[in-house]
């Protein structure tokens, strides 16, 4: 994938009499790095699942591109039949757009085991610190403030990692992972790692003055910047472009208490 995630399928899953031929898994691996004199891996590793399927995603034999230096999935061939039965084909065009994302409760304990734990609801904490993290379709979507603002309606019980290392002179002592409800002011990080994707205004689960980074794996080549208002069916909205976009969001409240959201591009 060129969002950086690992997609997996389980030619098994017809055995779970759940009317698919194929379960699908699409994930990014997230770590934060840290001094092993100092610190153990606890808390430190992390799985990402993405949620929603997208119509880019997957290995396909044949795409329709304008810049074949881009993207280069399966080497070149004048006839392309035979690779059919090579790749599986995206699950996307037969009306299947999530992930089959259940299975991963099943693996929480094992995954556990090798020093991983899950981000499945788009939200975790690192040193106190709150952060949201998409992948790709996820932020078009609106899958962290979506998440933010279904547990507000259900009485925040949503439970998120909280991981926090350790400050003491003895390695990894009070390394641990909680786990914890959701920010009340949303998100001082957000995280987004796309494929042909930008940051989008109204997908946005920032606190007032929080920040987010945006990596493309598409867009390398286009130099970041932002316009307002250029869009004709966003003409009050600020656009961001580029491979490497980071957004700094700032509210203010008027006089007449109504929000006025200002974005600026770093």
């Amino acid at each position: 994938d060129d969002d950086g995630n690992r997609v997996k399928n389980d030619d098994n899953a017809d055995d779970d009499d759940d009317g698919f031929d194929y379960q699908f898994y699409n994930f990014a691996p997230l770590y934060k790095g840290f001094d092993p004199a100092k610190s153990k891996r606890i808390g430190k590793n992390f799985i990402v699942p993405k949620r929603y399927v997208s119509n880019a995603d997957f290995l396909s034999p044949v795409r329709d591109l304008t810049n074949r230096s881009i993207v280069m999935e399966l080497l070149e061939d004048k006839n392309h039949d035979h690779t059919d039965d090579q790749t599986v084909m995206n699950p996307h065009a037969n009306g299947h757009h999530r992930y089959d994302n259940e299975m991963w409760a099943q693996y929480k304990d094992e995954l556990s085991s090798w020093g991983y734990n899950m981000i499945e609801y788009g939200w975790f904490y690192m040193d106190g610190i709150s952060f949201s993290v998409e992948i790709c379709l996820d932020h078009l979507v609106q899958r962290a403030l979506m998440t933010y603002m279904a547990d507000v309606v259900t009485g925040s019980k949503t439970l998120v990692p909280s991981s926090s290392s350790s400050s003491s002179t003895v390695r990894g002592r009070d390394d641990r992972v909680e786990w914890v409800g959701l920010p009340k002011r949303m998100a001082q990080i957000s995280l987004v790692s796309s494929a042909g994707m930008d940051v989008d205004v109204s997908s946005l689960a920032l606190a007032d003055g929080g920040h987010m980074f945006l990596q493309d794996g598409l867009t390398g080549n286009v130099e970041p910047h932002s316009t307002y208002g250029q869009d004709d069916c966003k003409p009050n909205e600020y656009e961001f472009f580029g491979g490497s976009q980071c957004v700094k969001r700032t509210a203010v409240i008027s006089g007449k208490c109504s929000p006025y959201i200002s974005q600026h591009s770093c």
